[in-house]
């Protein structure tokens, strides 16, 4: 057996990060990111992770920069900033040396790992959004683009062959599909709740050469490169160059888009209805209820981002909310008559869900961020501050995952009581299991630490 003594040292270092920006015309102090990590650590530099989005963003960055400098396309109206940083530490760094930058960023599009190609790698394009924490047109936009772009490269029923003169293919790369879906959920940093920055993900997954050193250049696929920085480049354009005259079409977008979401939200509401005997129909109909309930207010919020973004007066922002009003009552009808057929099998009264005491005495309990920048869902952050190092066995929520505590921190804007937070987070994560006891437990946890303060 050996042995080894390792004296380490904490000490103020330097994190490089590079950037470049495009100036907008109009609105130059907004600025939409394009970001991708070109440093993770020294034994884990590879081509796909991430040599390969640092390249996509270049080359956005250059082809962006050509099509203005022609003449081909308009400068935008907002900036678009071209971002290389070290995984993560460096997006922190820079926002401790320019905190005004919170204020800039309007819209974030992240390319980690977008290289490898699905018949080498079998790996799939993933574009992950934002959060239910944060509803924002932006995912719905870049979706757009993203689905659009799967269409015009092979996929479905249409194949390479019969969509040739579309195909969006590098001549030394393959002429593969672009296989690509879109996951609602990126816990990435600007989504967290104290930017609440939309942040989208561009990722290749999985990837079997991920952190070794067979991730080499022969694992990525040109096509799927240019792919990743076309659809980088037109989604920060589009974002960057948006006005007034685009809410229409955006509005209508999203819309169309909320339609299609809040359908399994009474997808999920029904199932979890339909799993029901005597003993938990009650229960599971407050929660189908609040599974609607939710995904309602989601959708008027990202209805509202556009109004929002866009400048727009508050009554004009007030009637995207509105664009709901015909889907609702129909939602909840579907469930209730359901809810009525059901109980009616079980032979047992339909009843009105009710408040318990617990829910009653934490809505008056409404949690408020104090830390930002230095703790995101971070066990290490809280074992150091708390000095108890077997913390994160003792945090409950942790066993519903990282996502869920990730999202419980986000959820807290000093408005949402615990027992709103709980609600929120129950129905953007059904049927996980997610109690009041959970939330409380991590919220005082939290408090113990000082992040956060409940009154």
């Amino acid at each position: 057996m050996v042995g080894a003594h390792v004296k380490t040292r904490l000490f103020p270092g330097k994190l490089d990060v590079v950037s470049a920006v495009i100036p907008g015309t109009e609105r130059p102090d907004e600025e939409i990111l394009l970001l991708a990590h070109l440093f993770e650590f020294y034994y884990m530099q590879g081509a796909n992770d991430n040599s390969s989005g640092s390249a996509a963003i270049l080359e956005a960055a250059r082809s962006i920069d050509r099509l203005v400098r022609s003449g081909r396309l308009a400068p935008p109206r907002r900036s678009i900033r071209f971002f290389w940083e070290p995984e993560g530490f460096g997006t922190y760094a820079y926002l401790a040396r320019y905190p005004e930058a919170k204020s800039r960023f309007k819209a974030v599009i992240d390319m980690d790992m977008v290289g490898e190609g699905h018949r080498q790698c079998g790996a799939l394009f993933e574009v992950l959004v934002t959060p239910d924490s944060l509803p924002h047109f932006f995912s719905d936009l870049v979706s757009a683009l993203a689905l659009d772009l799967r269409e015009k490269s092979g996929y479905g029923r249409r194949t390479a062959i019969e969509s040739f003169a579309e195909l969006m293919a590098s001549p030394s790369g393959s002429r593969d599909p672009f296989y690509c879906e879109i996951i609602r959920f990126n816990p990435r940093p600007f989504n967290e709740s104290w930017l609440a920055i939309p942040h989208i993900l561009f990722h290749a997954a999985p990837d079997p050469f991920y952190h070794s050193l067979a991730d080499r250049p022969d694992k990525c696929d040109p096509t799927q490169l240019k792919r990743a920085a076309l659809l980088g480049a037109a989604a920060a354009y589009r974002m960057a160059d948006l006005g007034p005259e685009d809410a229409p079409a955006l509005s209508s977008m999203v819309l169309a888009a909320a339609e299609e979401r809040l359908a399994k939200d009474k997808k999920r509401a029904l199932d979890l209805l339909a799993r029901s005997d005597k003993a938990s129909v009650q229960q599971n109909h407050k929660e189908a209820l609040n599974i609607l309930r939710h995904g309602l207010e989601r959708e008027k919020k990202a209805l509202a981002s556009i109004g929002i973004y866009l400048g727009m007066p508050e009554k004009e922002t007030g009637s995207l909310r509105g664009l709901l009003a015909g889907t609702e009552p129909a939602l909840y009808a579907t469930v209730e008559n359901y809810f009525a057929s059901l109980c009616g099998s079980l032979g047992i009264p339909k009843t009105s869900p009710s408040r318990t005491a617990e829910e009653m005495r934490l809505d008056r309990l409404i949690p408020r961020r104090l830390v930002g920048l230095e703790y995101s869902a971070d066990f290490e952050y809280l074992k150091r501050v708390l000095g108890d190092p077997d913390i994160e066995k003792k945090i409950a929520i942790n066993q519903a995952g990282f996502t869920v505590r990730w999202e419980a921190l986000n959820f807290v804007d000093g408005k949402r009581s615990i027992t709103a937070i709980r609600d929120a987070l129950s129905a953007e994560f059904s049927p996980v299991p997610i109690t009041l006891e959970m939330v409380e437990q991590y919220f005082r946890i939290l408090e113990k630490a000082g992040i956060l303060a409940i009154q």
